[in-house]
C-alpha cells in the first residue's frame, strides 16, 4: 500500500511569553505603590491565533496549509521534494494531479516507512500540526510521529481512506529543544463495529 501527503503540511508554533515571530518591547505603566518607584516592563508577543477550523469529512481536494506551513520546509510542494526526505526504506515521489501537488511513499515494509521532515523544535512551545493524507486503498490509520532525542511525539492521527483527503490535525510540546524528525505511521485495519483488527 502507498499513502500520499498532500501539499497542505503545517507547523506552527506559539507561547504565551513568545512566539516564532519577532517580540517588541512595550511599555507598561505598574501603579506606584507608597515608597516604591514607577516601573515601565512588558513584551508584546507578536503570534498567530490558533486556526480552530478542522474537518472530519473526506474530501475531494484539500485545503491551503494553515498559518501559511508555518516552519515546514516547502510546505505546498512548489519545488519538489525540496525539504523532503525518506524515513526508513519507502521510495517517494513528488506527484500533480488536477492542479493538486503532493508526496507518494511506496514500496512501504515497515509501518513507519513514510516522508519525513527534519526540524528544530524549542522547549515550552506549543507546536500545531496538521496535513492532509490519502491512502491508495481501502483505509488506514495514519499517525504524525515526531522523533526527538528524548523519544517519539505523537502529534496527532486519522483514519484515511482511498480516492480522497482526509486532515489530520493535531499538536505537541517537547521536553527539551533540539533537533527533531517528522514522519507518519501508517497502520492498515478493517474495522468491523468497534473491533480494530491488524493487518501489517
Amino acid at each position: 500500500m502507498r499513502w500520499c501527503m498532500s501539499s497542505s503540511t503545517a507547523l506552527f508554533c506559539s507561547n504565551a511569553a513568545q512566539s516564532m515571530f519577532p517580540l517588541r518591547k512595550r511599555p507598561a505603566s505598574l501603579p506606584v505603590l507608597p515608597g516604591k518607584r514607577r516601573q515601565m516592563i512588558g513584551f508584546e508577543a507578536h503570534a498567530l491565533s490558533y486556526d480552530y477550523s478542522a474537518t472530519i469529512e473526506c474530501l475531494a481536494n484539500p485545503h491551503k496549509p494553515q498559518y501559511g506551513g508555518g516552519i515546514i520546509v516547502n510546505p505546498n510542494l512548489d519545488h519538489g521534494l525540496k525539504g523532503w526526505s525518506t524515513f526508513g526504506k519507502a521510495k517517494i515521489q513528488h506527484r500533480e494531479s488536477g492542479g493538486n501537488k503532493f508526496l507518494v511513499a511506496h514500496s512501504r515494509s515497515q509501518p513507519y516507512d513514510s516522508i519525513s521532515q527534519k526540524l528544530y523544535l524549542r522547549k515550552n512551545m506549543l507546536y500545531t500540526f496538521s496535513a492532509w493524507i490519502q491512502v491508495s486503498k481501502g483505509v488506514a490509520a495514519v499517525s504524525a510521529v515526531f522523533k526527538t532525542r528524548n523519544g517519539f511525539k505523537h502529534a496527532g492521527a486519522i483514519v484515511a481512506k482511498a480516492n480522497c483527503w482526509s486532515m489530520l490535525k493535531g499538536g505537541l510540546t517537547v521536553d527539551a529543544s533540539g533537533p527533531a524528525e517528522l514522519y507518519f505511521e501508517v497502520c492498515v485495519c478493517v474495522c468491523l463495529f468497534s473491533y480494530v483488527y491488524n493487518i501489517v
